[in-house]
């Protein structure tokens, strides 16, 4: 269960310092946080 969260919030530093895996993950990312 642990990995799971450390997944999560490696997915969200990595999505702050890189916008362009935001396109490579696609729908998947834009479930956890869409942008208004």
């Amino acid at each position: 269960m642990e990995i799971l969260s450390s997944i999560v919030t490696l997915a969200s530093m990595v999505r702050t310092y890189s916008p362009t895996l935001d396109i490579f993950l696609g729908s998947g990312n834009l479930r956890f946080s869409q942008p208004s």
